[in-house]
């Protein structure tokens, strides 16, 4: 029973969506944008040593660049191919190493408000690859992400008010 559902969900996949909305005044669209683009702030703000760790090959994000996601527990890598980028407004990859999917994040503006949207659709070759990339890194995916942009802000608004006073 429980490995006929798991190999229903690898014919359909995983679907993560993540929605964050954010005050201009203290997120813009730069600042959003490039909590992914720029790869020393991606690597220092999602990375969680030593359950989580997230490289890329290139300073910056840009088509071609190779993202490299590690997990500990259980042990699962996966990396995304980007195909394409649109500077503070999106980022789309290819998901590879053992799954298939897409990575897609964008930053809109309207009415002061910044919204961040991250959409990952995984599909894995195996019920037993699928399983173990749902536990590795989808189960708590959207309270992670948001308590590590939450982590984020409070760093950087700290070193606005010291730099300011």
């Amino acid at each position: 029973m429980i490995v006929d559902t798991i190999r229903q969900k690898c014919e359909k996949g995983i679907i993560l969506d993540l929605r964050k909305d954010f005050d201009k005044r203290l997120m813009s669209p730069e600042d959003a944008f490039g909590l992914f683009y720029d790869s020393a702030t991606f690597s220092k703000t999602f990375s969680f040593w030593p359950f989580a760790s997230f490289k890329t090959d290139t300073d910056t994000v840009e088509v071609g660049s190779i993202v490299t996601l590690s997990f500990t527990f259980p042990p699962f890598r996966y990396q995304v191919v980007i195909t394409d980028v649109k500077t503070n407004s999106l980022i789309r990859g290819t998901l590879t190493s053992g799954v298939s999917g897409e990575l897609v994040i964008r930053v809109k503006e309207q009415d002061g408000i910044v919204t961040l949207t991250k959409v990952i659709h995984v599909k894995c070759p195996s019920a037993a690859k699928h399983l173990n990339a749902f536990l590795s890194c989808y189960y708590q995916h959207v309270p992670f992400m948001n308590a590590r942009i939450n982590k984020y802000m409070k760093q950087r608004n700290l070193r606005r008010q010291v730099n300011e006073g």
